[in-house]
């Protein structure tokens, strides 16, 4: 029996099928197979169905296994969270991308030492990409929530954060034309995400160079794999690419919109917080919810809290 599967049952009965899909991400029909395959593994029907259809109507033999599904799923998370807390002790951990922690992390941290609160050791855990034994390790996350996650995190809030195109002042300097159509673009050096083994994440940061916004005629001139390095190329003036629109906000140099009328898609980013955290480090995960939603609303962003989201 899939752990998964299992929580996502439980969030069915609590939720509702719908809601339940919406929450984690997933088509209705990926819902329907796993609801299917946690049947097929206790050998009776859970729901009520009909031609496919997964209505929200338990069976009296469904409900008997909620109870029991309960218990163990609480029982797993007990024992999986308590076995990793025994290797982070007096730490707090917290799982986010490099260019987030650099943005909005690492300020709330030298803000919390600033404000002398108190506070256990930290880590930051900066991958883009996340095995589950790194995922159980976090007592904090910053980045979008994927199924596994919503498991064993509470998400509080959600960050939107719109993307454009930017390069620097120097760059831009050196060229005898700014771009003012998409066009024009193709005479400028263009910078572009390399493969990544997350290929939503791959696409996402490719916008620029998609059919979706015309743009495909663009061949990038550099190409990096990671989301900093990015940022990082922009800055020395490598060339033109996407960057999220806070990237001016506390940083040493002032980069330059190009064409500001042209948007990519909205990023989102989950605040999450363990469903079970540790006595000796509870206050100092509130000190830092309180410190990072109120910083990524001084910076402007959209933010959906809990109460919004539901």
């Amino acid at each position: 029996m899939d752990i998964q599967d299992l929580f996502f049952f439980i969030g069915v009965c609590d939720n509702g099928f719908e809601n339940t899909c919406k929450l984690y991400g997933i088509e209705f029909s990926e819902g329907i197979c796993i609801l299917s395959r946690l049947s097929h593994c206790v050998n009776f029907e859970i729901f009520k169905s009909r031609d496919g259809a997964v209505f929200d109507k338990i069976t009296e033999s469904g409900s008997i296994f909620l109870h029991t599904a309960r218990r163990i799923a609480d029982d797993i998370l007990c024992c999986t969270l308590h076995a990793h807390d025994i290797h982070n002790k007096d730490f707090v951990v917290i799982r986010v991308n490099a260019l987030d922690a650099k943005h909005f992390v690492l300020p709330c941290l030298a803000e919390l030492t600033s404000n002398k609160l108190p506070r256990e050791c930290l880590n930051l855990l900066t991958y883009d990409d996340y095995s589950e034994n790194m995922a159980l390790n976090s007592h904090v996350l910053f980045k979008p929530m994927n199924m596994f996650d919503k498991i064993f995190f509470e998400k509080r809030w959600t960050v939107f954060m719109s993307q454009g195109l930017y390069a620097s002042e120097e760059y831009m300097g050196s060229m005898y034309k700014l771009p003012t159509s998409t066009r024009e673009l193709s005479m400028h050096s263009i910078i572009g995400y390399g493969d990544s083994f997350n290929r939503d994440l791959h696409r996402l940061l490719n916008w620029h160079i998609s059919e979706r916004y015309g743009l495909s005629f663009l061949d990038p001139s550099v190409m990096v794999s990671s989301q900093s390095v990015l940022m990082n190329a922009v800055e020395f003036g490598l060339g033109i690419g996407p960057l999220r629109n806070y990237c001016n906000h506390g940083t040493c140099q002032e980069l330059v919109r190009v064409l500001p009328n042209l948007n990519g898609p909205v990023v989102t980013i989950d605040f999450g917080v363990r469903k079970m955290v540790p006595d000796d480090v509870k206050q100092l995960v509130v000190d830092i919810e309180d410190l990072m939603l109120d910083f990524v609303r001084r910076m402007g962003l959209k933010v959906m809290t809990a109460d919004t989201l539901s």
